[in-house]
């Protein structure tokens, strides 16, 4: 996997690791209750992409 995959994918599981522990800390409030959860939906679909892609890029030129 290329530096620059890695480098989003740590961006990303950093991301929704701090959001995932937003909901049972509540550190940052949101206007909507239904905030976090589409960020974490969010970032979890960046990931899929990001692996999807990486993956993609492997397969091309191994």
């Amino acid at each position: 996997m290329k530096k620059k995959y890695k480098f989003l994918l740590i961006l990303s599981n950093l991301g929704l690791f701090f959001f995932i522990l937003n909901i049972f800390s509540g550190i940052i409030t949101f206007e909507y209750e239904k905030s976090n959860a589409i960020i974490i939906a969010s970032c979890c679909l960046l990931n899929c992409i990001i692996a999807i892609k990486s993956a993609k890029t492997a397969v091309k030129n191994p």
